[in-house]
């Protein structure tokens, strides 16, 4: 189990650059060498979430405990319960994959649309212009206001297939 391994993926380079706020500044994702951590704690750990992340998309840079991947999406992992509103920082449009702003969380902070994988079942809009969540479908939509948030989505929006950044209101 102390046994790491180094995998090395492969990364398509964008040709748009990308802020990654918990990297202060503009960055390229290139290809880079990912270390995964070995699982200790099993289902609910924040290495467990690390891995199981990895697993389900593989391409990104890993930073601590963080999955930074090329379209500006980071995945944060940490152990079951630790997660809060406090995490969400300032410009951020946040994603928790269980009510109430816990589970494993996502951000994105660049104006833009992105694909969404996985569940979310909570979201706040922690940025000064709106966001636009599409349904599992793609079909409806929700917006959420500057500052706007959910601590429970309804079953539609669950999975949701994208969420659009905007750079004024809905």
């Amino acid at each position: 189990m102390g046994r790491r391994r180094t995998w090395v993926i492969g990364v398509a380079v964008a040709t748009l650059a990308v802020a990654l706020v918990a990297g202060g500044g503009g960055a390229v994702a290139t290809p880079a060498a990912v270390e995964r951590p070995p699982v200790r704690g099993g289902v609910g750990t924040a290495e467990a979430a690390l891995v199981a992340d990895l697993a389900r998309e593989p391409e990104g840079r890993v930073v601590g405990n963080r999955v930074h991947r090329p379209d500006g999406t980071v995945f944060v992992a940490v152990d079951v319960g630790v997660s809060s509103l406090s995490q969400c920082e300032s410009g951020w449009f946040c994603l928790w994959s269980q009510t109430s702003y816990q589970g494993s969380f996502y951000y994105r902070s660049v104006v833009g649309v992105y694909d969404l994988s996985g569940t979310i079942r909570s979201v706040w809009n922690n940025r000064t212009a709106a966001a636009r969540l599409y349904s599992n479908t793609g079909a409806s939509s929700l917006c959420y206001l500057a500052g706007q948030r959910s601590a429970s989505l309804s079953a539609s929006y669950t999975t949701p297939q994208k969420v659009a950044l905007l750079s004024g209101s809905c």
